[in-house]
């Protein structure tokens, strides 16, 4: 029955999105033949993220059917699961299997990077590199704004989750145009200061991020929030 983490990694090969599998299931043509698991999966349905799944061996052994299904039912608590399927198996014996979501959401990762001293230019390339990701609001992370050093090239990083930590309510917003580069407007005779809006609106909750950009001459530091 090492089958089990064979089909577990046959959805991860075909790109299986999560709210695309429809259930897994363990028999075979005999209890003396081999283990079969088969997945169902329909590319019709909307995927939301990574599949991330596990599973458990919750029974092996001889005993009636009603005391495994109580003994899974209870090793189920807490888990989002998506089968408890189970099978005859050789030597009168029972198997019963356990697959849910692993419950935990990845991070991904994108990443710019600009000629050193263009910080303003980078923020504008991630935020609109976001955009075509069509990522939501609700799934930024953390945003954050480094380089190797003053000559070096400037690298704007963004984490955010593969799906959104909530069910957003699409709101029909006007088309958003990217705000003009502004002008550095002098805040001390060693130091300039800009900021930019641009705002995205894929399907659910608009992404608007909007930052402020303090560099200062021939020093360590120029940071970016937004």
């Amino acid at each position: 029955w090492s089958a089990a983490t064979g089909v577990l990694l046959a959805l991860h090969d075909k790109d299986v999105q999560r709210g695309q599998l429809l259930g897994i299931d363990a028999h075979n043509d005999h209890p003396d033949g081999d283990a079969v698991f088969t997945a169902h999966f329909s590319r019709g349905l909307r995927g939301y993220g990574r599949l991330a799944l596990t599973c458990e061996c919750s029974a092996n052994e001889i005993a009636d059917w009603t005391t495994l299904h109580d003994r899974a039912s209870d090793g189920s608590t807490g888990r989002e699961l998506v089968s408890l399927t189970s099978s005859s198996n050789c030597n009168d014996r029972a198997v019963m299997y356990a697959f849910w979501h692993v419950l935990f959401d990845p991070l991904e990762l994108c990443i710019v990077e600009s000629a050193p001293g263009t910080w303003q230019v980078a923020a504008e390339a991630l935020a609109a590199r976001l955009g075509e990701l069509q990522v939501k609001r609700d799934q930024i992370v953390t945003i954050d704004a480094h380089n190797k050093g003053l000559d070096q090239p400037c690298v704007l990083s963004a984490h955010y989750r593969t799906t959104p930590t909530g069910t957003p309510t699409p709101t029909p917003i006007p088309t958003p145009t990217p705000a003009p580069s502004p002008t550095p407007t002098p805040t001390h005779p060693h130091t300039t200061c800009q900021t930019g809006t641009v705002a995205f609106a894929p399907s659910g909750n608009p992404l608007c991020l909007a930052w402020k950009l303090r560099e200062r001459n021939e020093s360590t530091w120029d940071y970016l929030c937004g």
